[in-house]
Parts: structure tokens; sequence; C-alpha cells
């Protein structure tokens, strides 16, 4: 059984390019904010959107459901793609958004960190439809953001021995992305 952990801050390109993943090696794509929102709201129905997790949680809480989490994703069977932001920009700090703790369990074979430059995520999160907060749009901000999770995943790579593999999603160059990623995929997985 396989993971690939996709990550990055809002904006990079995540969810585009683990659907060119899942496509090529029919891989089903697991959000784990998406699994985690699902399992909060059973437990809290007062939290009515995703992004109020960052606040109406206690940090005990909010971990007690992330390793929850990770434990539903690792039970499903078959080779996966995960998404997931490292960190979460919250108005007093980042918050781990994936842990030490739920690298271990979910044992990735490879976190690609997903990165744009600062100028591309601002411009995709101004044009960016949805109700979500993605964070400040404050380029050094943004640039903080993306040299943190370079650091977790570094880090998560050394501790776990997994791999980690940083790649850069420029506007307009999904396809050259994709085949760099494709290439690190066929030499580490299949």
């Amino acid at each position: 059984m396989h993971t690939i952990l996709i990550t990055g801050v809002p904006g990079v390109g995540k969810t585009s390019i683990a659907e060119k993943i899942s496509s090529k090696y029919s891989l089903p794509i697991t959000n784990f904010g998406d699994v985690l929102f699902d399992l909060v709201t059973t437990k809290k129905p007062a939290i009515a959107h995703v992004d109020e997790m960052r606040t109406k949680l206690t940090y005990k809480e909010y971990k007690r459901f992330q390793q929850q989490t990770a434990r539903r994703i690792i039970k499903k069977p078959g080779d996966k793609i995960v998404t997931s932001h490292l960190s979460i920009d919250t108005p007093t700090g980042f918050k781990p958004g994936f842990p030490l703790e739920i690298v271990q369990i979910i044992q990735p074979d490879i976190i690609f960190i997903i990165e744009s430059p600062l100028s591309e995520i601002k411009q995709r999160r101004e044009q960016d439809e949805s109700d979500r907060d993605r964070g400040q749009n404050l380029e050094n901000w943004i640039d903080f953001h993306q040299n943190y999770n370079r650091a977790l995943a570094a880090s998560y790579s050394f501790y776990t021995g997994n791999y980690c593999y940083p790649i850069l999603n420029r506007q307009g160059m999904l396809e050259e992305t994709f085949a760099e990623i494709d290439h690190v995929i066929s030499k580490i997985i299949f």
C-alpha cells in the first residue's frame, strides 16, 4: 500500500496536481481537511464551516480529531493520495495541520511540497470565489508560510524516513509540473 501526500499553502495548486496524479494512476484522493471536518461536525454540530475549526476547537480537541481522521484514512485499503496543509494560518499564528504524529500514522511514501511564486499565490487567492479563509495575502507572510512548511516537510522526512520532494508549480505550467512529479513517482513508487 502506497500513500502520496500532496501539501502546500493555499493557492499553490494542490488539487489540480492531485487530480492529474489520480487520473494517471487511478488513485483515490482524500482531502484530510474534508475528512476532519466531517468527523468534527458529527461530534460538534455547532461548527458549521471548515474555517471555524481554527477558532472554535481547543488545540487538544483539534489534535484528537486529527488523530482520529488519520486512522480513518489509513484504514481505507489500497494506494491513495492525501492532500493536506502541513500548517494552518490562524489569527494567532501557525497551527500544525499535519503534525509529526499524523505523518507517523499515515506513513506517506513521499511528501510532495508544492510551491508557487508569491505573486501567483496572492493572485490565485484573490481570484478564489469560495467562502474559504485562505490566510493572509501579504507576500512576506506567504513566503514565511512556505518556508515554515519546507522546514516541517524536511523534519518529517528526516524523522520518518519518507521521501520529500519540493516542486515549483508555475501558473500555466501544470503539464510540466506533473511531468516532474510523474517522473519521481515512477522512480519511487510505481
